[in-house]
Order: structure tokens, then C-alpha cells, then sequence
């Protein structure tokens, strides 16, 4: 089923799907069944890659595999997501703090940038302060 042919398939409904994103009357009818192929057509390929070598069982067989693989993917997904910003996050503890003691006035910016966050969350800010102080920051 997953043959080379097939491949091409899912990169030429995502390219359908942004040109359908661009036209809103058209959009409306179409870009949802594309993007559920976007979505399907992998889960599929998965689905036939991993029956490949295997024997075959019975039709309730293959649906309670298929229901079970649906069940557990995503907890396991959600949980390596997790495990990833938590390491992504330590990280950039870590690279701040080393920052923060070779280049000690880099504590200093990043302390006067979270100021200016928390000010701006108490008081909201317009578009146009946000733009300046990214400006000064870089």
C-alpha cells in the first residue's frame, strides 16, 4: 500500500491545502477535508508500514492493534512533548546563568527585560511600545 508512488501524495495535498488557505470562499468548503487528509494519510501509512511483515490475524484483530496503537500514541507523545520542554527549558537556565557569570551585564538585561515583561502584563502594552522595546533589546 505504501509504495513510492503513494509518497507524493501527502506533499501535494499539503501544497493543495495552503493554495486553498489563501482563497476564504473556497476555503471554507474544501480546507476542511484536506487537512483531515493531511492528517489521516500518515496514520494510515504507519497503520500498513507496521503490518508489513507481520501474519495476519483476523479483521477484529487488526482493528483492536489499530485502536490500541490510536489510544497509547498520543500519551506517549504528550509525555516525550513534556520530557522535551522540560530538558529545553533547564537548558536554557543553564546557558542563561553561564551567560549571566562570564558577562555579568547580560544579568542585568535579561533582570531589566522580565521588569519590563511584568509592566507590560500589569498594564498592557500597544503594539507599537512592544516594537520598541524589542528594538532595544537586540
Amino acid at each position: 500500500m505504501v509504495d513510492s508512488g503513494s509518497v507524493w501524495i501527502w506533499p501535494i495535498v499539503i501544497v493543495l491545502g495552503w493554495f486553498i488557505s489563501g482563497e476564504p470562499g473556497l476555503a471554507v468548503f474544501i480546507l476542511g477535508p484536506v487537512n483531515i487528509l493531511v492528517a489521516v494519510i500518515p496514520v494510515v501509512w504507519a497503520y500498513f508500514l507496521a503490518q508489513r511483515k507481520l501474519a495476519a490475524g483476523s479483521i477484529a484483530r487488526k482493528w483492536r492493534i489499530f485502536g490500541f496503537s490510536l489510544t497509547i500514541t498520543p500519551i506517549l507523545i504528550i509525555i516525550t512533548e513534556a520530557i522535551v520542554l522540560i530538558l529545553i527549558g533547564l537548558l536554557l537556565l543553564l546557558l542563561i546563568s553561564v551567560l549571566g557569570s562570564i558577562f555579568p551585564t547580560f544579568g542585568q538585561t535579561i533582570s531589566d527585560f522580565a521588569d519590563q515583561l511584568a509592566y507590560m502584563q500589569a498594564n498592557g502594552v500597544s503594539q507599537d511600545e512592544l516594537n520598541a522595546i524589542l528594538r532595544n533589546l537586540w
